[in-house]
């Protein structure tokens, strides 16, 4: 069987199989129905052709192009897909192994059509981020890590005074919000509400997805996981988001799943100069323990997670290397036990979900340019949902929610 038959009505319109396969190459995408049902019977209706291509975030009109014009888009698109993505190795060193790029593709692939979106439709004014590479030069001339790390809060305007009043949540806003204000978008996964779900057993914390103008952070917050690997707590969000942070400021677009073990010396660099943003070592100096209590309590002040104020503890050299692994094997039990007990989380409203992924300041531009007649309803819908008809009344929430 070389073709499948497209069904519009009662026409039929054959597309060459291979084309199918090509365009749709990707893991989420061959476990759905409707690309199943197109294999083994050979037909498939346009609605779920465009269903399924929205989802590969593939134009459908490329299944009926000529192969030469198929190869040359598949052949850019592979390309600009390779250029937003963590190399090889990286994947290889920062999952040991168990993660491949397609775990992540369909994601990667989404983030990269939101930033051409706000490049070519939205924010095209825009300069290029003078954020990225900017530690990398001041590190180049000779500058400390505790001054990279000011030099950092300082360009973000981060008062660690005023992260430091919030709660866990609320200082991870915070952060967020004074990276959105610099042209830095984050977006956090959001089980079923983005393209793609994260298998559980994924090491994976975070993702760079790379760009000149307007780079974006992903975080795993493994929100789908009844018994996660990892307990992706709103702390651990938060030191994610800060090491991916100071990746884009050494021009190094990396994924992270915070396996020391497997850093190269400059991914050691940019995890000390995160340390130093969060927790300077003249902070550290206050930090007095007599005990299991005194750590948790002094992580709430500082609001970050136990271990990563015994990691900064340890890093400076100011707790005895055998007491810290003490504590970090206490940490650990208590933290399996939190996983044991944890309770499996409600799906959150569909505007709720959609917004975890998206992120705010997107959400917002994509808003307030549909509002503006800058794109139709059917593209904010597309970008932001994945479909480009979603019930009116999700429509009309989301937009009060971020206009």
């Amino acid at each position: 069987m070389d073709d499948i038959h497209v069904t519009i009505g009662r026409e039929e319109i054959a597309i060459n199989r291979d084309v199918f396969l090509i365009l749709l190459e990707f893991p989420p995408i061959k476990q759905r129905a409707p690309y199943k049902k197109a294999l083994e019977v050979g037909k498939i209706t346009l609605d779920n052709l465009r269903l399924l291509s929205t989802e590969a975030n593939v134009p459908y009109p490329l299944f009926f192009a000529s192969q030469e014009l198929l190869k040359e888009q598949v052949r850019d698109q592979k390309k600009e897909l390779f250029e937003k993505m963590p190399s090889k190795d990286e994947i290889r060193l920062s999952s040991r192994g168990k993660m491949k790029s397609d775990d992540i593709a369909l994601i990667v692939k989404d983030l990269g059509g939101k930033q051409d979106l706000l490049k070519k439709r939205i924010l095209q004014n825009e300069a290029d981020n003078k954020f990225v590479g900017l530690i990398l030069k001041s590190q180049k001339t000779g500058v400390v890590i505790c001054d990279l790390a000011t030099e950092t809060r300082n360009y973000f305007g981060i008062d660690l005074v005023e992260f430091r009043k919030k709660n866990k949540t609320k200082a991870l806003s915070y952060l967020c919000e004074k990276l959105e204000e610099k042209n830095i978008f984050v977006s956090r996964s959001s089980h079923n509400f983005m393209p793609q779900n994260i298998d559980k057993n994924i090491p994976l914390s975070g993702i760079c997805v790379k760009d000149k103008k307007f780079p974006f952070i992903f975080i795993n917050t493994r929100d789908g996981d009844n018994e996660p690997l990892i307990l992706e707590t709103e702390g651990r969000q938060t030191f994610t988001l800060v090491l991916m942070l100071v990746g884009i400021g050494m021009n190094k677009f990396v994924l992270s799943s915070k396996d020391k073990n497997s850093m190269s010396e400059l991914e050691r660099i940019i995890f000390k100069i995160a340390g130093e943003v969060l927790l300077p070592r003249e902070d550290l100096l206050k930090v007095n323990l007599s005990g299991i209590g005194d750590l948790e309590n002094w992580s709430t002040f500082f609001s970050v997670t136990p271990s990563m104020l015994l990691m900064r503890l340890k890093e400076e050299r100011l707790i005895n290397k055998s007491l810290a692994e003490n504590y970090f094997q206490v940490l650990k039990e208590k933290s399996n036990m939190a996983k044991k007990g944890k309770a499996p989380k409600r799906s959150p409203l569909p505007e709720n979900g959609y917004a975890k992924y998206n992120g705010e300041r997107f959400s917002r531009e994509v808003m307030l340019a549909h509002n503006h007649g800058k794109i139709t309803r059917d593209e904010s819908s597309l970008f932001l949902f994945k479909r480009r008809r979603v019930p009116q009344g999700l429509f009309e929430v989301y937009n009060k929610k971020f206009s």
